[in-house]
């Protein structure tokens, strides 16, 4: 029998970074809910190219296909013209002939996340682009109140399906790694690139150290700051061992990604909760600290000089937070927060 669902995403294969690829993670998580898994990146672009044709012949009529953005087909930003455009549009023609369902989960928007180094000319040749695929999706499956109302104002005809938070397989380790003494250790995860204009805006105090895990950590190594501590880019195990001696996981952003912060649910929520790390969020990224908020699993904050109050929490409150950090855990690890949008879908699983 051919296969019904279909869950197919465009990721290179190699896990990179501090955390985990949700991409990735997500294909082995739909994959065990029984959807043929693809990752059309795996061997290159080139190969990329011919596998999503080969998946317009090779997908049945009536398929369910589930892909994150970006995925399938995905989207180059660096190619403005012919190749975007013809696969786009064979796409939605194939689409339409064969009647699929097609659902996206919009993990990036690399349009919006990046449009501050791109020219207008390519902005408005890449919005058209999107708008083909966005437009001839069946439904979109937001990960946040925010992402879903920012494809809604566009969208308003779709189905949408909502979810917490990506769930994420990382390795397991001991969580009772924590020392206990007057010293509060922030982490702060991610590619440090992205977050350096606010790193002169965290507070200084003798009991608050921030260590920073991710790429391209220059501005903390010269910042001359006694309190940074800079643990470079870990991966697998090591990377959980130390991420779980800190105290908390603080959400922190440059301007030029502030406005995509504030509609998306980022990776290192899952990533803080999975370690067991409470959550300090600027309210300025609405749709995580809603989310930080309804699930209490850590603090939000007006302004990033507020974060010396955690000095003053108490260990009841620190301890509620811990322990709803495990509830949601569980959902993370065993993809839990997939099987409930796809549950909202009508899909059966197991």
């Amino acid at each position: 029998m051919k296969n019904k669902f279909w869950y197919i995403t465009s990721s290179y294969p190699e896990k990179e970074g501090t955390g985990s690829d949700f991409y990735l993670d997500a294909m082995q998580f739909f994959s065990s809910f029984g959807f043929k898994a693809l990752n059309t990146l795996r061997h290159g672009h080139a190969l990329m190219f011919l596998q999503e044709f080969l998946l317009l012949i090779n997908i049945p009529k009536r398929a369910t296909i589930i892909s994150t953005w970006v995925g399938y087909p995905r989207q180059l930003l660096i190619m403005n013209g012919l190749s975007n455009k013809l696969r786009f549009r064979l796409f939605t023609f194939v689409k339409k002939i064969k009647k699929w369902q097609y659902f996206i989960i919009p993990i990036d928007l690399p349009l919006q996340q990046f449009s501050f180094r791109l020219d207008p000319k390519t902005i408005d040749k890449q919005t058209a682009l999107e708008q083909t695929i966005f437009s001839c999706a069946d439904g979109f499956i937001c990960a946040g109140a925010d992402m879903e109302y920012y494809f809604k104002k566009d969208y308003p005809n779709k189905e949408y399906f909502r979810f917490d938070m990506y769930d994420q397989i990382l390795p397991e380790c001991k969580l009772n790694n924590r020392p206990k003494g007057k010293i509060k250790k922030i982490a702060i995860i991610g590619n440090l690139s992205r977050m350096t204009d606010e790193l002169d805006y965290l507070p200084k105090h003798d009991e608050i150290q921030y260590v920073f895990f991710g790429p391209n950590g220059n501005k903390v190594i010269t910042s001359n700051r006694d309190d940074f501590v800079y643990r470079g880019s870990l991966m697998g195990e090591e990377f959980l061992i130390e991420l779980t001696t800190c105290d908390f996981g603080l959400i922190l952003y440059s301007h030029n990604f502030e406005k995509y912060a504030s509609r998306a649910i980022a990776g290192k929520v899952s990533t803080y909760v999975h370690a067991l790390l409470p959550v300090i969020c600027p309210s300025i990224y609405s749709s995580m600290s809603e989310l930080v908020k309804r699930l209490d699993i850590g603090l939000v904050i007006n302004d990033l000089r507020e974060i010396n109050v955690i000095l003053a929490l108490s260990p009841e409150k620190y301890r509620l937070w811990i322990d709803n950090c495990i509830s949601e855990r569980k959902k993370i690890q065993t993809g839990g927060h997939y099987k409930e949008a796809l549950q909202k879908m009508g899909i059966e699983v197991t």
